[in-house]
């Protein structure tokens, strides 16, 4: 059995680069060891990059058929002196219309029903052989060959190029030698879907204190919910009945009380434990790691599955050039870690530092916290760059001064242009550049 490219891995990371690479003509052998789809939560939440990848894979009609449109999320920061609808005060607005059209909105979407949209393609390609259940079990001495276990048989295989998409606790990158640097948190998350109340159409955050629930609205009536949980709190809460965890969220979400409520069984209830991971390297030799395998953030700001696409696309551009080319030496695979691994590295510490924003429960952090994002939320040239990083769009580094105009201390109207850095906006030739050499 021979194929151009084998991905280990049949998650949206996968599935992208399947049907990246099929769309230009190469053919791929794609591994699943999971017989039914996993029932732990996986994002659901694109980003506006992620959108304009999957428009020119052609399968944005249908996401958007099944996705529901994020304009904006709203920012509620509860403090003692607030007042106005639930208590939690008027909200700070970061507005994805900022960003230029036609891709200036995020896109809720259940994660299987993305998985069906991007698989369907790509099997209808003729060049995609997809392998359920199966997995590599042994790594060849030659450059890839590798030994399968598909449906319990021995199968040898030959590939060009191997790809490991298994997310955050990968076999594949053990198997070529990876290491990787863990970072954990003190805190963790309950995640649920439940019914949406018609008013809450927008993705909202409530935070108080060390306190955050995050609101991200569906289509079909539903909203996917994530609570944020000190350290212990699950026991206590399953210790205490589930009426405890009704309160949680109706203390700081009472207009869910009555949805949440109907959630009567712990099981329909998972906890997300958040762990930040970097893989020292992305590629070796013929392999190569994306998406949760090389680099696996903290979902604060619900980047994980976009940076998995992005990879996705980027890596499949590259594997496609060089099959067609010829070309299967390390050194031009270089050029996906070298695109790649810069940009993973910068949105993986801008959610590390959301994350420790809302991790501790410390009055004068809370106040610097809501001070910083209603000062964000007011200037356009703060809006933009801020929404940029979200994106994937583009790359707005921050410098002293931009932290000085968030924090209050110097309008953005007062600020020569001289001081204000350029916004490095990602386009096909920064993206690909090894087409333009």
């Amino acid at each position: 059995m021979d194929t151009d490219v084998l991905i280990s891995g049949g998650g949206i990371a996968g599935l992208t680069l399947a049907l990246k690479l099929v769309s230009q003509g190469v053919r791929v052998t794609l591994l699943e060891k999971r017989v039914r789809e996993s029932v732990m939560y996986k994002g659901e939440l694109l980003q506006p990059k992620s959108i304009e990848i999957l428009d020119r894979l052609g399968v944005l009609p249908a996401v958007l058929a099944q996705g529901w449109r994020i304009p904006r999320t709203l920012i509620y920061e509860r403090t003692r002196s607030a007042k106005g609808a639930n208590g939690a005060g008027l909200p700070a607005a970061l507005d994805y219309e900022v960003l230029p059209e036609p891709y200036n909105y995020a896109l809720m979407i259940p994660h299987d029903s993305l998985k069906a949209i991007v698989l369907a393609p790509a099997l209808q390609s003729g060049l995609l052989r997809f392998l359920r259940p199966a997995q590599i079990v042994r790594m060849g001495e030659r450059r890839g060959e590798v030994m399968l276990s598909v449906g319990g048989e021995q199968v040898p295989l030959r590939a060009s190029f191997l790809i490991g998409a298994e997310g955050k606790f990968s076999a594949f990158r053990e198997s070529i030698d990876v290491a990787v640097k863990k970072q954990q948190y003190n805190h963790q998350f309950f995640t649920v879907t439940i019914g949406r109340p018609e008013s809450l159409r927008d993705a909202t955050v409530i935070s108080e204190g060390g306190r955050f629930i995050g609101l991200f609205p569906l289509p079909d009536n539903k909203v996917r919910t994530v609570l944020m949980l000190r350290k212990g709190d699950y026991q206590r809460l399953k210790g205490e009945g589930i009426g405890a965890f009704h309160r949680e969220y109706a203390q700081l979400a009472p207009m869910l009380r009555e949805h949440v409520e109907q959630l009567q069984d712990w099981q329909e209830i998972q906890l997300m434990v958040p762990l930040r991971l970097e893989a020292e390297r992305y590629v070796n030799s013929a392999c190569v790691l994306i998406g949760d395998a090389a680099h696996s953030v903290h979902p604060m700001a619900g980047e994980g599955m976009n940076m998995a696409i992005q990879d996705a696309d980027i890596l499949g551009s590259l594997l496609a050039w060089m099959v067609r080319s010829g070309k299967h030496d390390e050194a031009t695979l270089q050029w996906f870690e070298r695109i790649r691994k810069p940009r993973a590295m910068f949105v993986s510490a801008l959610s590390h530092m959301s994350a420790l924003a809302y991790s501790y429960p410390i009055g004068m952090a809370h106040a610097i916290r809501a001070h910083t994002i209603r000062t964000i939320a007011k200037h356009p040239y703060l809006m933009k760059r801020y929404m940029v990083n979200i994106s994937g769009l583009g790359m707005a580094k921050e410098t002293l001064v931009d932290r000085v105009m968030q924090m209050g201390l110097w309008s953005p109207d007062r600020v020569p242009n001289t001081l204000q850095t350029p916004i490095d906006w990602f386009s096909e030739e920064t993206d690909y550049p090894w087409l333009y050499q």
